[in-house]
């Protein structure tokens, strides 16, 4: 398999590019289960428990779009076409995601940029 390089890739928010992204990290995590008895320092019971679906987005700033995800707290979509749209790899589609933090960096010598994260309550992996 070939490496896949991060500038073609595209982001979709509610199915409009988010054409000036610099960067998005999309996650899966998994609570563990675990349970001891005394006696043993190994766990009686050990399982999968809740998950959840990060995601954070990096972009050069362009309006309140983003910020104002974050103030109405409406769920969106997010996918992610790491090798582009047109590519087979594929898209990693998060549904119903909750955007929960926006921050806005604005240096005295370079471009402004923005960044959200929230969690998705789904996740779909390419096929």
């Amino acid at each position: 398999m070939s490496s896949i390089i991060g500038r073609n890739a595209d982001i979709y928010v509610n199915d409009v590019l988010a054409g000036a992204a610099k960067g998005v990290t999309v996650g899966i995590t998994a609570d563990l289960i675990k349970d001891y008895v005394i006696g043993s320092s190994d766990p009686n019971l050990l399982a999968a428990g809740n998950r959840s679906y990060p995601v954070s987005i990096d972009t050069l700033y362009v309006d309140k779009t983003y910020a104002t995800l974050v103030l109405n707290g409406t769920p969106i979509t997010i996918e992610l076409h790491p090798g582009g749209s047109g590519e087979s790899q594929g898209k990693y589609v998060l549904g119903n995601v909750v955007l929960k933090n926006w921050e806005m960096v604005t240096p005295q010598d370079g471009v402004i940029v923005e960044g959200f994260s929230g969690e998705g309550k789904t996740i779909t992996l390419p096929t």
